[in-house]
C-alpha cells in the first residue's frame, strides 16, 4: 500500500535554476532546485539564502557559537564561516527540498 508523504499543496514552493559548480555533484549548473519557503528555520541542510545582496544555495551548518558554516559540495570551493556578528545581512529564503536535471 502506498502512503502519501510530505505536502498536500504547493503553497510556499518556488523553483530556481542553479548557476555555477559549487554544489556539484549534488546540484549541477542548470539544475532545477525546489525551495520550500516555509522551511526557513536553520538546521543542518541545503538552503537558498541571501547574504551580502547575493542569492546562493549551499549546505548550511549552524555552530554552537552562533556562527554559520557555509559548505560547498565541490571540493574546489573552500568552506566559509559567517560570523554571528555579521548575520544582519543574512536571510534564509527556504530549504532546498528537491533538485532535478533538465533534459536537453
Amino acid at each position: 500500500m502506498a502512503r502519501k508523504q510530505g505536502r498536500t499543496n504547493t503553497d510556499g514552493l518556488v523553483i530556481l535554476i542553479a548557476k555555477g559548480d559549487s554544489m556539484d555533484p549534488l546540484i549541477a549548473d542548470g539544475d532545477l532546485v525546489m525551495v520550500d519557503r516555509k522551511r526557513n528555520e536553520l538546521s543542518d541542510g541545503v538552503y537558498a539564502f541571501v547574504y551580502g545582496g547575493m542569492a546562493r544555495v549551499k549546505y548550511l551548518r549552524p555552530t554552537l557559537s552562533g556562527d554559520i558554516a557555509v559548505i560547498s559540495q565541490n571540493p574546489l570551493h573552500e568552506k566559509e564561516l559567517l560570523p554571528r556578528t555579521d548575520l544582519e545581512d543574512f536571510q534564509i529564503t527556504g530549504k532546498v527540498v528537491w533538485c532535478g536535471h533538465r533534459f536537453s
